[in-house]
């Protein structure tokens, strides 16, 4: 429906505009009679809505001269005004042709109610009986009321305008110094005002650079729909909170949460939506980050727990399986069957520490390894990544000794190798790992390699497919680095691979010679010195506490069986008491696990050692080193062993901390 709102105030005409349009009917504006009668001569329209009190020509007048209008004498007139002229103006209206008069209504639902009704008659052509013209004492009389009431207006206006300007002043320093965007909008999602914030928000310097623009013009496609919906909800007088996203013209893509609630006049009319905006995207990054580190976290502890209990059954499995190997010949059957058992319980083990590393992050923690026996139990990994169509080929040095490494880390490396050597060349081939020990002097360290002078054990992995210059090799360990694709994961494995190896102390090196394929030689510090042999056995006695029984059988059978005496209990109240009950005879040591019911392995050993001050301690647990270092106190008195461990790792240790004390 085409409608034509008369009034003065362009807030008021922009109100009920806002209004008519939501309803879906076109509206048209004039600010006085003579405007409206103008536009009544070119343009067609079903109903008219004027204010009475307006300049030039009021309503009552317009009204008159639509009725005396042949062509306009049944067009729709309604009148609404926030305050009458005198008592009689409805009766006065009626009497000229008004077909409805309301004085500031409490609801614009009666409005647009009789809009509806008076067009349903216009349309039936229903004749309305218009009284003739009014006597000129009326006229008189009704222009000086209208003369009364505009210069009480114009009194109200100023009063009103002093007024409202002391409150525009403070509301517009409010608003320039609110840190967050605050605009207003009309229901269309046009931006009619935005304060210094919401500028520099939207990367502009003036306010002529986006007011009169559209929102839309900002906001992603994807979330128009959102805005015309809560834009509609706020102008129905509600309050609205909604998110979305923009894409500014340098390709950020930032998230923003907008505050919603309408704007109304001094007569309780909604005249804009004022809209505060914050920006949001560093927020849900956090929340984001908190998310995924909540999930981390979660993983972590299962993973954790997991690898705890694996690692309990791994203890008794590897145990058993060596026990069952005794001093059994290797041709026996029964040593052959446990040797299985043993090099499973190895490769799981294996599996089990990844886990334990990624559950807890363990940092590097290198020892002394027998790299001949460690790249054996690996083999298998490299083949499974390679392929059947690559050959693996492995000659150990002899006499080459213990090199100083973290296993965990080692693995990793050789894994690392591996799947770049399969990405670059997936063809058949040879792939040659040598072991080997050597001396660098001063010249050699220093020049070539970047390491301290002394003996290393030397790892030489050359893979036959490989055929690159020596200028690439100079660069291949850089993070970005790849002669095909430049900053690949390719290229972040090998700078990883050389990380590595220079966090154990040594480095790795690449070259190829006489187009024979690349070379990697990895270069480890070798143990100092070969340790002496540790004697097993032992007359001393030896409380051992563990809330898993099979375990604790197990180290009770090995510790009895090489001459111990063994005290046992399944948690710390258990053990405590059992110490009481044995004072007077020396308990030696003290073998518990660290994470039990009822009293824990910590607690235990403060406990103990009140009645024992002389006691060693060794710990003992599936969980990874780092979390229980976090948990207990290692010193001189305090050493901790990982599950899980052999029967020789055991009487090793145990040995070690007795003689600590003898030597002492």
């Amino acid at each position: 429906m085409n409608i034509l709102i008369v009034d003065d105030s362009a807030d008021s005409r922009e109100w009920l505009r806002v209004k008519l349009e939501m309803e879906g009917h076109n509206v048209t504006e004039a600010a006085n009679g003579l405007e409206a009668l103008d536009f009544l001569k070119k343009e067609v329209v079903d109903c008219v809505i004027s204010d009475l009190l307006m300049p030039e020509m009021d309503g009552f007048s317009l009204c008159v001269q639509i009725r005396k209008n042949e062509q306009f004498k049944l067009l729709p007139f309604i009148v609404l005004t926030k305050s009458a002229l005198s008592f009689d103006d409805e009766e006065k209206a009626k009497e000229i042709g008004v077909d409805k008069f309301f004085i500031n209504p409490d609801s614009l639902d009666v409005v647009l109610k009789a809009i509806i009704e008076v067009t349903r008659e216009a349309k039936y052509k229903k004749l309305r009986i218009i009284k003739p013209a009014s006597s000129k004492f009326e006229i008189k009389e009704y222009n000086e009321s209208i003369i009364r009431k505009l210069e009480e207006k114009n009194l109200e206006l100023e009063k009103l305008s002093e007024k409202l300007e002391g409150e525009h002043n403070f509301l517009k320093a409010i608003i320039e110094t609110e840190p967050e965007c605050v605009k207003l909008l009309d229901f269309s999602g046009k931006i009619l005002q935005i304060n210094p914030a919401g500028l520099k928000i939207m990367k502009m310097t003036s306010p002529e650079q986006i007011v009169g623009k559209s929102v839309y013009d900002f906001v992603l496609p994807e979330y128009h729909h959102i805005y015309e919906e809560k834009l509609k909800s706020v102008f129905y007088g509600n309050t609205e909170v909604w998110e979305f996203e923009v894409v500014w013209p340098e390709g950020n893509r930032l998230h923003f949460e907008t505050h919603a609630a309408p704007l109304r006049d001094a007569g309780g009319r909604i005249i804009a939506c004022v809209a505060i905006t914050r920006d949001i995207t560093e927020k849900l990054s956090l929340e984001e980050k908190l998310i995924k580190n909540q999930q981390f976290e979660m993983v972590r502890k299962m993973s954790s727990s997991i690898a705890h209990d694996f690692n309990n059954l791994l203890t008794i499995i590897e145990g058993f399986a060596q026990l069952l190997m005794g001093d059994r010949s290797s041709d026996d059957p029964i040593y052959k069957d446990a040797s299985e058992i043993l090099d499973a319980s190895a490769r799981a083990s294996s599996l089990t520490n990844q886990l334990l590393a990624f559950s807890q992050c363990q940092m590097m923690r290198p020892r002394d390894i027998d790299l001949n026996n460690f790249i054996q139990n690996i083999e298998h990994k490299f083949q499974g990544i390679l392929g059947d169509k690559v050959e693996i080929e492995i000659h150990p040095g002899s006499d080459i000794g213990m090199a100083i490494a973290d296993p965990y880390q080692m693995e990793q490396m050789f894994v690392y190798l591996a799947e770049s050597a399969h990405q670059t060349l997936p063809i058949s081939g040879k792939l040659i790992i040598k072991t080997s020990r050597i001396t660098l002097d001063t010249q050699d360290a220093a020049e070539c390699l970047k390491l301290k002078p002394g003996n290393y054990v030397l790892i030489s992995i050359t893979d036959t497919r490989q055929r690159v210059k020596n200028t690439t090799c100079e660069h291949i360990f850089e993070p970005v680095f790849n002669p095909n694709k430049p900053a690949s994961g390719l290229s972040l494995r090998l700078s990883s691979c050389y990380g590595i190896a220079r966090q154990m102390g040594g480095t790795i090196a690449c070259y190829c010679v006489n187009n024979q394929g690349m070379t990697f030689d990895i270069y480890l510090p070798a143990a100092r010195e070969m340790k002496k042999r540790v004697p097993l056995k032992g007359n001393e006695t030896i409380l051992l506490v563990d809330d898993e029984s099979p375990i604790r059988k197990l180290a009770s059978r090995i510790l009895h069986e090489h001459g111990y005496v063994v005290l046992e209990a399944s948690n710390g109240v258990e053990a405590l008491k059992a110490a009481e009950e044995y004072i007077g005879i020396n308990i030696d040591m003290l073998i518990t696990d660290v994470i039990m019911p009822v009293m824990g392995g910590e607690e235990l050993s403060e406990k103990i050692r009140v009645l024992y001050p002389e006691i060693k301690v060794l710990f003992i647990s599936g969980y990874a080193a780092d979390s229980i270092f976090q948990k207990i106190r290692l010193d001189s008195e305090n050493v901790f062993l990982q599950k899980p461990f052999n029967p020789q790792t055991l009487l090793v240790k145990v040995r070690e901390i007795l003689d600590a004390i003898s030597a002492q």
